[in-house]
């Protein structure tokens, strides 16, 4: 005898797919991979108008629900297959083998997130049901064997999570401050009573703070960075930085502040090991020892041109 499909469970197993998030194509914008739909655009049936279910989690909401009415709705295994994508048909298996198993989706939180805010992790367990033992069980056995094989990752993205939040609270708590002081005021406040270094309240996008600060020790900080990047970034050598650059980074004003160029040029200086020779009349032109900078070559020394690559702020 041919085995029968359990349609239940194929409609199951079709609600699972339905799940899935949409994943968007490189270079098409209009076209997603989704069990369901190949694109990522639709008619909002209870708006009239066309929605883009990758920018609006209320119409991607409804949608799964107009979708699940009708999965639910179909009385074969023909008219249920007609829903899906050609990525969909290929992952529905209407045999009895496949109609065996039980696939559950599960999500890891810390123990901690009562309000289940954060997932540490999302998997798909599957289970194949039998006789003597409880699903329930089945199922707790699958999931400590996956927490197992993945505690690593699991407890990585917890600490990353972690560290996540406490920088964003502390953020919050500096534009707490902002908004109750500011100049001099909020300078100490970040300083001696919270803690903050400069460069951490610069991080933090309070560069207007920068002259509150220790010029001389942040002289030392861009003095470090500029060779930490020259040193990194240059293929022959030599570099060149420009004071734009690290004027959008530091907040200073280069080379209008006279005595800021300076004080970072005499850090410099005291890095004669490394730098071998400094102008600073248009920009920071550096000159490295090679022995310092790991991506030099030596068919490079002569095309390398010293430019730096165009500088990207970060946020």
């Amino acid at each position: 005898m041919l085995p029968q499909t359990d349609l239940n469970q194929i409609k199951s197993k079709a609600k699972l797919f339905l799940m899935f998030d949409l994943q968007p194509v490189e270079d098409f914008p209009f076209i997603v991979k989704h069990p369901f739909t190949d694109s990522n655009y639709t008619l909002d049936q209870s708006t009239g108008t066309l929605v883009n279910l990758l920018e609006d989690d209320t119409a991607l909401g409804r949608w799964r629900t107009q979708i699940t009415k009708q999965i639910e709705s179909a009385d074969n295994v023909h008219r249920l297959s007609m829903m899906l994508t050609n990525e969909g048909t290929e992952n529905i298996e209407t045999n009895a083998d496949a109609a065996r198993y039980q696939e559950y989706f599960c999500t890891v939180y810390a123990g901690n997130d009562d309000e289940r805010s954060h997932s540490l992790d999302e998997f798909y367990a599957e289970i194949e049901p039998d006789d003597k033992t409880s699903e329930v069980i089945l199922l707790q056995r699958k999931i400590a064997s996956h927490i197992d094989e993945c505690y690593d990752d699991i407890v990585e993205n917890q600490q990353y999570y972690f560290a996540k939040r406490q920088s964003e609270l502390l953020g919050r708590l500096v534009c707490w401050i902002n908004e109750n002081e500011d100049g001099e005021g909020l300078y100490n406040t970040l300083s001696e009573v919270i803690g903050m270094t400069d460069d951490e309240i610069r991080s933090v996008g309070f560069t207007s703070l920068v002259p509150f600060f220790d010029r001389e020790a942040y002289a030392q900080t861009i003095a470090e960075y500029l060779i930490d990047e020259g040193t990194v970034n240059t293929f022959s050598g030599n570099l060149h930085i420009p004071f734009s650059e690290i004027n959008e980074r530091f907040g200073v004003n280069l080379p209008t502040d006279e005595e800021m160029l300076e004080l970072i040029r005499d850090e410099l200086l005291k890095h004669g090991d490394i730098i071998s020779d400094l102008e600073t009349n248009e920009d920071f032109d550096m000159m490295f020892f090679t022995m310092y900078c790991p991506y030099v070559e030596d068919d490079a020394v002569c095309e390398d041109d010293g430019e730096r690559p165009h500088f990207i702020p970060q946020m």
